[in-house]
């Protein structure tokens, strides 16, 4: 066994700008906007570890433990630039069009040296330091049209997106690229009740990008027993959904009940190869070919007095997902119902002063290498 310590310090800078424009014309609703933001932040990480083994009899291997002093910079830059512009025809509708132009760039700098037992000297760890660039640039174009016949509303549109990312590690010879193009559909439909009851319809395909830490395919050795790396080949994800919500309002009552359906291709999941020889874990990010929810959800607000609030959600469903694991390549499946509820209530109470409970629970959720346990917390918090 091993007895394993660490110590560190993160001090973190950002720095956030934006700019916007607005321009109107002689009809009315018809707007021009325009905006842009410019983020950039770096941290700088310092963390020490010590290491100290032992034998089946819990004395200590040797007499001078190991030891790694390591050091690291993150820099993080992300620029935008956007244009809207609205529409509205005099009889019937409104149009809505415009482009986003997005730049992302992540780079991080690992440097790690190691005690050398032997001289009694710290020397650089070549195997553990690394580099690790990240740039993407998406473009992307919107156009909706929407628009009101009496009590029903709609609005429909497509959107596209042009990504390019590319990916360099100082430990991989060949820069990794990945250039794609998507199409977004959607699609919402209202219908207002009498009696302030309400039902929608609706229908969206989105993505969902992997962050640049799921992407680095060097390691993380925090804990030596259990290795955490990212895969350069991680595909986007892909989602579709249909959802059916009712919606009822009272004076200061609130009520949401949804049935839906999604269809994820792609799915991020973490997968796991343990070494039969060493039982070193090693975990990295990876795919699944398919993942289908159809579930209820229901919301519920609700004042009981004047100094009380509360609040409460359920969500269940069925999930049903498919895929492959490490070292088995047959489909897999597994099917499971679970459920997740959040509950939230607030007390006013002497000079403004509030105070908050928030709890939460998740069952038991499975996956194709194992499980969660069902969890829970409760959060208290005071406000003034």
């Amino acid at each position: 066994g091993f007895a394993r310590t660490s110590d560190g310090n993160r001090k973190s800078y950002n720095n956030n700008s934006t700019f916007n424009y607005a321009q109107k014309f002689k009809n009315k609703g018809q707007l021009l906007n325009v905006s842009a933001n410019f983020v950039i932040g770096k941290s700088l990480n310092d963390k020490d570890y010590m290491q100290l083994n032992y034998d089946e009899d819990e004395y200590p291997i040797e007499l001078i433990p190991q030891q790694e002093f390591n050091s690291s910079i993150e820099k993080n830059i992300e620029s935008s630039i956007q244009a809207d512009y609205t529409h509205p025809f005099k009889k019937h509708g409104e149009l809505e069009a415009g482009i986003k132009l997005t730049y992302r760039e992540f780079y991080s700098d690992f440097y790690a040296d190691s005690l050398d037992r032997s001289i009694q000297e710290t020397i650089y760890n070549a195997d553990l330091s690394n580099s690790f660039l990240y740039n993407e640039i998406v473009n992307a174009a919107y156009v909706t049209f929407g628009g009101k016949v009496k009590d029903f509303t709609y609005k429909l549109g497509v959107r596209t997106e042009q990504t390019n990312i590319a990916i360099e590690n100082n430990r991989v010879a060949n820069k990794f690229k990945n250039n794609y193009i998507d199409f977004f559909p959607s699609l919402f439909l209202t219908q207002k009740l009498p009696k302030n009851h309400e039902i929608q319809a609706s229908y969206s395909y989105r993505i969902n990008r992997p962050s640049p830490g799921m992407l680095d395919p060097f390691g993380d050795y925090d804990d030596p027993l259990n290795i955490r790396i990212g895969n350069p080949y991680l595909k986007p994800e892909y989602i579709h959904s249909v959802e059916f919500t009712y919606l009822k309002n009272w004076k200061s009552t609130f009520l949401t009940a949804s049935v839906y359906y999604r269809n994820s291709n792609n799915d991020f999941t973490r997968a796991r190869i343990v070494d039969s020889e060493t039982s070193v874990a090693t975990l990295f990010w990876d795919n699944l070919d398919q993942s289908q929810n159809i579930g209820t959800e229901i919301i519920y607000r609700m004042p009981i007095t004047k100094w009380w609030n509360f609040m409460i959600n359920g969500n269940v469903f069925y999930n049903k997902i498919k895929g492959t694991v490490p070292g088995d390549d047959n489909d897999n499946s597994t099917n499971s119902f679970m459920w997740n509820t959040r509950a939230m209530t607030s007390f006013k109470f002497w000079k403004n002063a509030e105070l908050q409970l928030y709890y939460r629970f998740n069952s038991k959720m499975e996956y194709l290498q194992g499980y969660i346990k069902p969890m829970q917390s409760l959060d208290i918090g005071k406000k003034k």
